[in-house]
């Protein structure tokens, strides 16, 4: 279940956007959230329904894109021939500070009880940054720690062949992606509620999402 979704960099969006479905105490709404049950024995309260207010052109329907981008590149980037760069990057061009810089995309969701955050940032040439935490007891725990592409932190979490598939890895493809393709249990199960995303960018199922323009 899809609690947020973050984006910057990306097409008209220049500074970080962020679609959430976490109720908040200023939803006006009461009757329009789910409570779901974590692993911690506590609950969070999901929206239902969200809407997106915004002028025409302010970026809303590039924040669905960009979740259609990132879930394209998660299910496909292993198969990436090495001279062919990230498929589908497309920074801000309208600022010389953001044409250069990476585009950087996000998911919070929930899986089996469990909270998940994973990232990362990818110019058109490679992937930049990629990272993974999961909170089984609430507090964090680091599956996947990349940094300048080819660097790795500890990711003392993640059991298997970490070596081999650091390894395996290029630098246009994400390790996520890699580690599943060669077998790492660890990573499937996140990997899995992250495919069932996919019908998110087109029709949005399980919630409604409106696109409205402001007055």
């Amino acid at each position: 279940m899809l609690l947020e979704f973050s984006v910057t960099n990306f097409r008209s969006i220049k500074e970080k956007q962020t679609l959430s479905l976490l109720k908040t105490k200023k939803n006006e709404l009461e009757n329009n959230f789910t409570a779901i049950p974590l692993s911690t024995g506590k609950t969070l309260d999901v929206l239902n329904s969200v809407v997106i207010y915004g002028a025409n052109a302010s970026g809303k329907s590039n924040l669905i894109e960009a979740l259609g981008v990132m879930l394209r590149i998660i299910d496909n980037s292993f198969s990436y021939q090495a001279s062919k760069g990230v498929k589908n990057i497309e920074p801000f061009l309208l600022a010389k500070d953001s044409a250069n810089q990476p585009t950087a995309f996000e998911l919070d969701l929930i899986d089996g009880g469990v909270r998940y955050v994973y990232g990362f940032s990818a110019t058109q040439e490679k992937i930049i940054d990629e990272w993974l935490y999961q909170y089984p007891k609430g507090s964090p725990q680091n599956l996947i720690d990349r940094k300048s592409t080819n660097q790795w932190g500890t990711m003392s979490a993640l059991k298997g062949k970490k070596k081999i598939w650091q390894e395996s890895t290029k630098d246009n493809s994400l390790f996520l992606s890699t580690a599943v393709q060669l077998n790492s249990e660890s990573l499937a199960t996140i990997f899995s509620a992250i495919d069932k995303l996919k019908g998110l960018s087109d029709d949005l199922p399980g919630f409604l999402l409106y696109l409205s323009s402001s007055e």
